[in-house]
């Protein structure tokens, strides 16, 4: 069984990991947001969802995307998320593999995207995400992500051309 102390602690651990889950799903909930009939929202729309973005990372947060953008600290992943390389994304995020240590916390996550280039090719894009997190002032944190693309593939020839 176990001492309520030790109970304690892995209930923590749980609503640690829950309350990652929600942060990542948040921030995929708010890049998605940015798209509306297969185009862009506003430029006042996107920077209020840029806003919310960023302030889901620390200070010091990483947003690192690859060949779609890198950003470090809070107002250059602001400035990042006012745009978009994409007419139009949409995230799946699956088989999270969440450790949490402390007020610290790392997850793997894979990623399956659709979406629209700029010259309104459909696309598959796949990748590895890795993401560290850190908690302050009792509330989780984005720290540094970074996206490990496995294909880009034109959603008409696939993945495997």
């Amino acid at each position: 069984m176990g001492t309520l102390e030790e109970l304690e602690k892995r209930i923590q651990k749980l609503e640690d990991i829950e309350a990652i889950k929600k942060l990542t799903i948040r921030g995929l909930h708010l890049a998605d947001s940015k798209y509306r009939d297969g185009k862009l929202k506003s430029e006042g729309e996107l920077e209020e969802i840029a806003k919310e973005i960023s302030e889901l990372y620390s200070e010091d947060g990483t947003f690192d995307a690859g060949e779609y953008g890198v950003a470090k600290g809070k107002q250059a992943i602001y400035e990042r998320h006012k745009t978009s390389p994409f007419n139009f994304a949409i995230h799946f995020f699956v088989m999270p593999d969440i450790e949490v240590n402390g007020d610290t916390a790392s997850a793997r996550w894979y990623l399956l995207e659709s979406a629209t280039n700029k010259d309104n090719e459909a696309l598959w894009i796949s990748a590895v995400e890795d993401y560290d997190y850190i908690r302050e002032e009792g509330r989780w944190l984005l720290r540094h992500k970074k996206a490990s693309i496995i294909f880009v593939a034109p959603y008409d020839k696939g993945w495997a051309q």
